[in-house]
């Protein structure tokens, strides 16, 4: 035979809104450049074996 205490959790559900509440900050700086395409940022007079230890060292840099 056995025998137990239980207890219940209450859990409160809340609508959320898509829109951002008047509190939340807004990023004053929304990351620039990121529609910019990636050639503009490599060098195009250089060769690809440039062009990739650069891609090497921005994606080391952001890790």
């Amino acid at each position: 035979m056995s025998s137990g205490v239980g207890f219940a959790v209450g859990v409160t559900v809340v609508p959320v809104d898509a829109a951002p509440s008047s509190w939340e900050l807004v990023d004053p700086d929304p990351a620039p450049g990121l529609g910019e395409p990636l050639s503009g940022w490599l060098p195009a007079h250089r060769g690809a074996g440039v062009a990739a230890v650069l891609l090497q060292q921005v994606v080391a840099a952001e890790a």
